[in-house]
């Protein structure tokens, strides 16, 4: 390779480098499911996961829950995690609400995670959910303000992780 041929390569390189970096810094990093198979669809099913669950809530005379950028990307890392530790617990051995302070999220308020496997709609899960006592408990209970939603479309794994 000549000298200049070279540089045109390192040239190259670099500028690959930093139209990824760009790229990044734009997404902001997709913490979301973004990277996953029907990303988009999955996105939608996440919010009609919230909008059932805040349905069922108003049925039952509670405050419906709202969500931010924090909880949904905790509850996507846990989306993540289920391939590695599909249950409450996390790969490295910890319950999964270790998980909220690495979001900046207090893992000390009322709280919970529902998880799901092999349900195909969020009306499937949801009921699912309700179906199972613990699971409904979550979902209905007092002095939670915060829900985060996962779903992984490729395997059906749903995740929902609930803080103040």
């Amino acid at each position: 390779m000549t000298r200049r041929n070279w540089k045109r390569w390192i040239s190259l390189l670099l500028a690959a480098i930093l139209l990824t970096a760009l790229l990044t810094s734009c997404s902001g990093g997709s913490t979301q499911t973004d990277d996953l198979p029907g990303a988009s669809s999955a996105s939608r099913y996440e919010e009609e996961v919230i909008r059932l669950v805040n349905e069922i809530r108003e049925d039952h005379g509670l405050e419906p829950l709202s969500t931010n950028s924090a909880i949904m990307a905790a509850a996507h890392a846990r989306l993540k995690e289920l391939d590695l530790s599909p249950s409450h617990t996390r790969p490295d051995g910890t319950s999964y609400y270790t998980i909220l302070p690495e979001y900046g999220l207090s893992p000390y308020a009322p709280g919970g995670e529902n998880l799901a496997f092999g349900y195909r709609t969020p009306q499937e899960a949801v009921n699912g959910w309700m179906n199972s006592p613990g699971h409904r408990a979550n979902i209905l209970k007092e002095g939670i303000t915060l829900i985060g939603v996962g779903y992984n479309p490729s395997k059906n794994y749903w995740v929902q992780v609930f803080t103040h």
